[in-house]
């Protein structure tokens, strides 16, 4: 799931771009906003599971990636950075 390089970040806000800079991109199945009500209701079904990585640190979730072995990650960053970053773009 995770890559064996991890990039150290010195704030504890930055978690979620670390947590981005983690993912393994060929186990991205899709990076999609929380607005929808399947999404949402994916989130809630799976609060309590060891599938959903909550990277928030308790701020908004702007983006949802969902990976290949069924893992939920919520984010800070942003669904265009995501795939920014995703896609080889800073």
């Amino acid at each position: 799931f995770f890559s064996s390089r991890r990039r150290h970040t010195i704030l504890v806000s930055d978690w979620s771009s670390d947590v981005c800079s983690s993912i393994n991109k060929h186990r991205v199945i899709a990076v999609v906003g929380p607005e929808s009500a399947s999404i949402k209701r994916l989130i809630m079904e799976n609060r309590d599971t060891i599938r959903l990585i909550d990277a928030t640190c308790g701020k908004k979730t702007r983006s949802v990636i969902i990976m290949d072995n069924e893992s939920i990650v919520l984010s800070t960053l942003a669904t265009s950075t995501i795939s920014e970053r995703l896609n080889g773009g800073n």
